[in-house]
């Protein structure tokens, strides 16, 4: 095994320290929904959280952040005489603070508000990580700050009828009020605060949702919106993954990584873990010893201790000796990480261990924070053991660090332990946090590794699926991209771009046509030529494409009114580039082909007006003339023309009369229209 150069050279350190991993749910999207209350504004976020079916959209009412009342604003509550439904009522600058902590990243602490004891609870919920914050309540968009977060601004709109009866369905039965109470502050306070308050919020939205959960259309729109959203959330992540491999690519290792001394007993253990023959119960207990040495390396590294003065039973006589600073607790990363906790447990047996499950998505190869659950006072902590088995890439420890570090966790008091990792993951994670420390039996160097990773789609593949730029490239890197990606990229360009304009998939260059005849494929190739022969014959002005549909020649054509084309003899002005008109002028022509749209259309609208399909047999009836009255001379059915309402029938118009007619019809039977 080759060994690996460790300290780092004078100026490496300080650009290995500027490094910054930004997570996925770093700048989260925060969308926001007012409306009158019983709107519907929680049940249209639900309706939007099940259309996208994803577990990073996080939903939170302004209920939580109601302002404490006093004793007597409490007993007035009771008495339903106090006005939950004005600006006064809200905290908007405890919501304010935690709004621009969950955009940054952060955790949020967020109070939770009884409405059966008006009153502000002790505990509190935690919201972490989310991609996307939906924030309801009647005043989502009142205050400037909010309004400053929000990415997406909506206001739900619903008949007051309709928002007075889910009020009463919703207080009655999750709030422990009584119909009479909810009905005096609806008139008291609500109805008159909407007015006031509430609708002029409707100015400043983006998006009016009309009957909230009803309208699959904008429920659909926004989902569409929060789907772009995580898309390019995620294709900045995997950007930022990259960036990160090409920082820190030709960097020594930090002097925090401490690799197991390798004496007889680690060697011989590593050997025999790498035999394929060796049984499931060799194994374990193997790496379960290995797991105990780790471990114990990682606490005498990681953990610090303090000098204290015993007195002893003995007059005059004391011990010194050192005490742990801080307690040692430990992380780990599933599912991978839960091999390494019989070794945790045989040095710490009392260690209280959290979780946090980071998965690679397997379309994109990036990776994504599913569940943690970690210690409440974690922060306090002396050292945090993070455990993974081994480490490739790095992504998933960054991922795990950034949530310890958002949770308190001091840097310099996280040890990362791993079986193996590669020089890769090694160099990202202490490049993005030189602080941290990381105890490992097995590091990798990409040098012996006999394929590449492609900076596109981070696949890792033989060298010879990397092409070379050909002699006389304008492109001085290396060949980081594969020829997949290649193929994919150049065919992207060719068919968005100009000729000249076709740019490298490393740098800014642009690509001449000796390089993408090397690099792209023969059929994305030909269309190159083709656009350059369009491009190069286009710019000689006595030259002119053929106007037919399904024609793609062209010719010089320098003299004539008539332009005729060679391929496929159709005729065309000159002059206008249209159609040939003989004996009509140009202006004229134009301005007749102008106005022939217009009055097909209007020929249409009245051929619609005057037919309709028959109701029983789908066929099209015109009327010119006579009563409404109207009986199919195919199938003979009989129905109303205005509003097709069937005349035969157990409901029909001969049975109940002109009751059966739609209430839009003028012959409904509140309408003043005599029968027909």
């Amino acid at each position: 095994m080759n060994s690996i150069p460790h300290g780092l050279p004078l100026g490496v350190e300080e650009r290995v320290a500027k490094a910054h991993y930004s997570p996925p749910w770093a700048n989260t999207s925060i969308i926001g929904i007012a409306g009158s209350s019983g709107s519907g504004k929680t049940s249209l976020s639900h309706a939007i959280i099940r259309e996208l079916n994803l577990p990073w959209v996080v939903i939170l009412s302004m209920d939580s952040f109601y302002k404490p009342l006093t004793a007597e604003q409490s007993a007035a509550a009771f008495r339903n005489e106090y006005d939950f439904d004005a600006p006064h009522a809200m905290d908007f600058d405890i919501l304010v603070e935690k709004l621009r902590d969950i955009k940054s990243g952060q955790k949020a602490d967020i109070p939770i508000y009884s409405f059966a004891k008006h009153a502000r609870q002790e505990k509190t919920t935690t919201i972490y990580s989310p991609h996307v914050l939906i924030l309801e309540g009647i005043f989502a968009l009142h205050d400037e700050r909010v309004l400053d977060l929000l990415d997406v601004k909506i206001f739900a709109e619903a008949d007051a009828d309709l928002c007075l009866s889910r009020r009463l369905l919703r207080d009655t039965r999750e709030r422990g009020r009584d119909i009479e109470g909810c009905i005096k502050q609806w008139f008291t306070f609500v109805k008159p605060n909407f007015h006031k308050y509430v609708e002029p919020q409707r100015n400043v939205a983006d998006i009016i949702v009309p009957r909230g959960v009803e309208n699959r259309v904008a429920i659909g729109m926004v989902s569409d919106r929060i789907h772009k959203t995580l898309d390019q959330k995620s294709r900045l992540h995997q950007l930022e993954l990259k960036r990160l491999g090409k920082v820190s690519e030709d960097a020594p290792l930090s002097n925090h990584v401490q690799i197991l001394q390798h004496t007889n007993q680690v060697r011989g253990i590593n050997t025999i873990l790498m035999n394929p023959e060796l049984s499931r119960e060799d194994f374990i207990f193997y790496f379960d010893r290995l797991a105990v040495m780790l471990v114990e390396k990682a606490t005498e590294t990681g953990l610090h201790f303090k000098a204290v003065t015993v007195e002893t039973p003995v007059p005059g006589r004391r011990y010194r000796g050192l005490r742990p600073d801080g307690e040692a607790s430990a992380v780990v990363i599933l599912r991978g990480g839960s091999c390494l906790e019989t070794g945790l447990k045989r040095v710490i047996p009392d260690c209280r261990t959290g979780r946090v499950l980071i998965q690679t998505n397997f379309r994109r190869g990036e990776p994504e924070l599913h569940f943690y659950s970690l210690a409440p006072d974690i922060s306090e902590h002396g050292c945090v053991l993070l455990l993974d088995p081994q480490m490739s890439s790095g992504g998933a420890a960054l991922m795990a660090v950034r949530v310890l570090l958002d949770h308190g966790v001091r840097e310099d008091r996280i040890v990362f332990v791993t079986y193996m990792a590669g020089k890769m993951g090694l160099n990202r994670l202490m490049g993005v946090f030189p602080e941290i420390k990381v105890v490992l039996s097995i590091a990798d160097t990409i040098s012996k590794m006999k394929k590449t990773k492609c900076s596109s789609c981070d696949r890792s593949l033989p060298t010879t699926q990397f092409p070379k730029h050909p002699e006389g490239s304008s492109c001085e890197h290396g060949r980081e991209t594969c020829r997949r990606c290649w193929h994919q990229w150049l065919e992207a360009q060719v068919n968005s771009k100009s000729f000249d304009q076709i740019s490298c998939a490393q740098c800014s260059n642009t690509l001449g046509q000796g390089e993408i005849r090397a690099l792209a494929t023969p059929a994305v190739y030909q269309r190159y030529l083709d656009s350059e022969f369009k491009a190069t014959m286009s710019a000689d002005p006595d030259f002119r494409w053929c106007i037919a549909p399904s024609c793609t020649s062209g010719q010089i054509h320098s003299e004539g009114d008539i332009f005729r084309c060679v391929a496929c003899r159709h005729k065309a002005c000159s002059q206008c580039n249209a159609a040939w008109h003989e004996g009509e002028g140009c202006g004229a022509y134009m301005a007749r082909v102008k106005a022939q749209p217009e009055e097909e259309e209007a020929s249409a609208k009245a051929l619609k007006k005057m037919a309709k399909l028959c109701p029983g047999c789908s066929r099209k009836i015109e009327k010119n003339g006579g009563c409404d009255h109207i009986t199919c001379k195919v199938c003979r059915h009989e129905w109303c023309w205005r509003c097709l309402a069937d005349y035969n029938g157990p409901a029909g118009i001969r049975k109940v009369g002109n009751s059966a007619h739609k209430g839009s019809c003028e012959y409904w039977r509140h309408n003043p229209s005599p029968d027909v």
